[in-house]
């Protein structure tokens, strides 16, 4: 996916872009699983479908991205994964593998919507089936409603012969001796509204409820209720209401909290596989960063500290990529001053602990640099003849380490006659 020239953008669009058009094709998807069913979008399971189908693109979008098959700052690759990755799953897209038995998850999940699809399908019946009950006892009610249902159902009916013969066989029922004739003559008029609005059911399944509303034998409530396009409209128009404000809220914190930005940004900077113009921004907004004034509430230390602190650190793991280390120790180098030597320094001879050779050979050359730029008069005569290999013991480093600590406690000390900061 990498050979295929697409616009690098920042990856928290992308994943805005695979979710926007997740949640398009998801419910494209629902409505094609269940196009038989009514008024689904009322109903809890069919939610739970929707947001499914929209999480699988973005999941999807950081696994390949994290298995290095594509960058999560490619627009195209967004593009592809969040239309096609029913086709991902199942080999069908040209340069963009699923690494493993990655497409074998797809068949579970397709069982888990089916599934879904059938308790909907169970919920819809049993909506059917009480609309039904609640029509037939509101039609028996009433001798006139009765004969016009007799009406409707013969002019929809496709055997009225078989109609004619159920009607005939309830109608030569005597009543029971232990059954008073009031009581028997009520359960004959639901059982006639029965027979009738199952023919008519049966003659037209989609529309029975529409034509029981024409004909005035239902009131419009009732054809609501039975098409639940009421609560199916309502709760779609909640949801999305919900979704445009959970984007809403999204953009304001992402736009109003420093810390949610510098997270972001520590984790694209720390990335291993970022492309060259990513790590380009990650760079350029945590110099932006160094260079603001304090917040209300924090010290420029803080500041600084929040922004390099974290780099630094990291610095200790031992399977940390070289590209990661130079950058960060770059970074400390372009912006380096006395106030952000006070607070990285401690940082960096901290991280010379670390167990990877290389980064601390890296890091003394940086405290070098460091010390003769702005503490040449305080050189590390015992800990500058050090220089790290992968053979030294952890009681080597430790005594190095402290060397470097004891430079930089007596650079911290102004000179003799001077009780300013340590000169230059």
């Amino acid at each position: 996916m990498d050979q295929i020239t697409s616009p690098d953008l920042p990856a928290y669009i992308c994943y805005l872009i695979v979710l926007a058009v997740g949640m398009i094709v998801a419910r494209a998807s629902v409505q094609m699983l269940l196009a038989s069913q009514r008024g689904y979008w009322g109903i809890a399971n069919t939610w739970a479908l929707f947001w499914a189908y929209a999480a699988i693109p973005v999941i999807l979008f950081w696994f390949l991205d994290y298995s290095s098959a594509l960058r999560d700052t490619s627009l195209y690759a967004a593009l592809i994964v969040a239309y096609g990755y029913r086709q991902i799953f199942t080999g069908g897209v040209q340069g963009i593998v699923a690494p493993g038995q990655t497409a074998r998850l797809w068949q579970p999940f397709e069982a888990w919507a089916s599934r879904i699809s059938e308790a909907v399908a169970s919920r819809n019946k049993s909506s059917q089936d009480l609309f039904n009950e609640n029509v037939r006892t509101y039609l028996a009610s009433d001798p006139a409603r009765l004969q016009e249902l007799l009406r409707v159902a013969f002019l929809h009916t496709k055997d009225w012969v078989n109609l004619a013969a159920e009607l005939a066989a309830l109608a030569s029922k005597t009543t029971p001796s232990a059954v008073p004739a009031p009581v028997f003559a009520q359960w004959k008029d639901r059982e006639q509204a029965r027979i009738l609005i199952s023919d008519l059911r049966a003659a037209q399944p989609e529309n029975y409820g529409v034509f029981l509303y024409q004909e005035k034998l239902i009131s419009r409530w009732m054809l609501v209720n039975w098409r639940e396009g009421w609560r199916s409209r309502s709760t779609a128009r909640t949801m999305l209401a919900v979704i445009i404000l959970v984007f809403c809220v999204g953009a304001w914190t992402w736009y109003r909290s420093d810390g949610v930005q510098l997270w972001y940004y520590h984790w694209r900077f720390t990335k291993a596989n970022a492309s060259d113009l990513d790590r380009f921004r990650s760079k350029e907004y945590l110099g932006r960063r160094l260079q603001m004034s304090p917040r209300a509430g924090s010290t420029h230390a803080m500041q600084i500290d929040a922004v390099l602190g974290p780099l630094v650190d990291r610095l200790r793991f031992k399977g940390l990529s070289q590209q990661v280390a130079d950058d960060a120790l770059r970074l400390v180098i372009n912006f380096h001053s006395l106030d952000v030597n006070v607070v990285v320094i401690p940082h960096l001879i901290a991280a010379l602990r670390t167990e990877n050779p290389d980064v601390r050979l890296r890091i003394k050359h940086t405290l070098i640099d460091l010390q003769k730029s702005e503490y040449s008069q305080t050189p590390p005569d015992e800990a500058t003849n050090w220089e790290p290999t992968k053979d030294e013991s952890p009681g080597d480093i430790d005594r190095h380490v402290q060397a470097w600590q004891a430079w930089w406690k007596s650079a911290q000390q102004p000179p003799a006659g001077n009780k300013g900061r340590p000169s230059q």
